[in-house]
């Protein structure tokens, strides 16, 4: 996964490759933004328990530039913003899930494995051989889905997998095709389709129970930086575009509308309109769905975007 190594690196690629998209209206469910938790460091993937706990996974940066990827630790915050060290031995740890059981599973980018996490911190290999796993979900069922975001040359040989690993460990394709471009986000709605967005082109693809897959949506973004993850809540998927500094809500007819984030970066909270993201990467939904909690690759928090109040 070949990215710029550091923010700045980052945001000097934009003006040249981001893609020029108009959404005149915000979406007005969105009401404010707040920031929970601030400095955590580079952030990947965020997980909400029933508790309303969230564990966010440090996916590293170094910012002399030298190494990527060297994050090992998952954060438990409680709802009012209390950080402690979940467990601090997985490498490079992106997407993550948990079961009926507190368990918490991790995908270990680096080492093609995914970690079982008990509620007491312990951890123990629960699959391996996977291809740069990212993005996790859960059916219900127990089965664990997970995208393959690809070791290859993000342009030239991206990711195209989605592999099952079912209760038993066994592993298997779920779905395998050329739409899939470094997948990343995974989520499920309450129908039971999957839904995967390519971190690359920024693409949403459903893949119903039956396994058909067709195109959602496209998340605006500059191209090989556009979404980082998506989650089902309201009846919508909400994805982050880490390289447009926006959250979106996507329809689960393809309409997509700005959410939160003015799209300037920054950390600055406020309403949904004018509040600033810095990269957001992780998205989950808090166990009320009165909100979504966001992480940021590049600012290092953690942000809150409340709903306004049902009517």
């Amino acid at each position: 996964m070949q990215l710029p190594r550091t923010p700045m690196q980052i945001l000097s690629r934009l003006p040249a490759i981001a893609l020029t998209f108009f959404f005149p209206v915000l979406d007005l469910e969105a009401q404010t933004v707040d920031t929970l938790v601030h400095n955590l460091g580079a952030l990947d993937a965020l997980t909400v328990g029933p508790d309303g706990h969230i564990f966010a996974s440090e996916i590293g940066r170094d910012a002399s530039g030298k190494r990527e990827f060297d994050g090992t630790t998952i954060y438990r915050i409680k709802p009012e913003g209390t950080v402690s060290v979940f467990t601090a031995a997985v490498k490079a740890p992106l997407g993550s899930a948990l079961d009926e059981g507190g368990n918490l599973y991790v995908s270990g980018f680096t080492t093609g494995t995914i970690v079982k996490i008990n509620p007491l911190g312990h951890e123990a290999i629960f699959a391996q051989g996977l291809d740069a796993p990212s993005g996790i979900a859960m059916d219900t069922a127990g089965n664990l889905y997970v995208a393959n975001y690809g070791s290859g040359n993000a342009k030239t040989n991206p990711g195209r997998r989605i592999s099952r690993i079912t209760p038993d460990r066994t592993v298997s394709d779920y779905a395998v095709s050329m739409a899939f471009n470094g997948p990343v986000g995974l989520a499920f709605d309450e129908s039971g389709n999957l839904y995967v967005a390519n971190f690359n082109d920024g693409r949403i693809h459903r893949v119903s129970p039956a396994g058909e897959i067709s195109l959602l949506a496209t998340i605006p973004g500059p191209v090989g930086f556009a979404v980082g993850y998506i989650t089902f809540a309201r009846s919508s998927l909400f994805a982050t575009a880490i390289g447009e500094n926006r959250v979106y809500r996507v329809s689960l007819t393809g309409d997509v509308t700005p959410f939160a984030g003015s799209g300037e970066a920054g950390s600055a909270d406020g309403p949904a309109a004018t509040a600033q993201f810095y990269m957001p990467n992780g998205i989950a939904a808090s166990p009320a769905g009165d909100a979504l909690y966001v992480s940021e690759y590049g600012g290092t928090h953690v942000r809150r975007i409340s709903f306004a109040p049902e009517k």
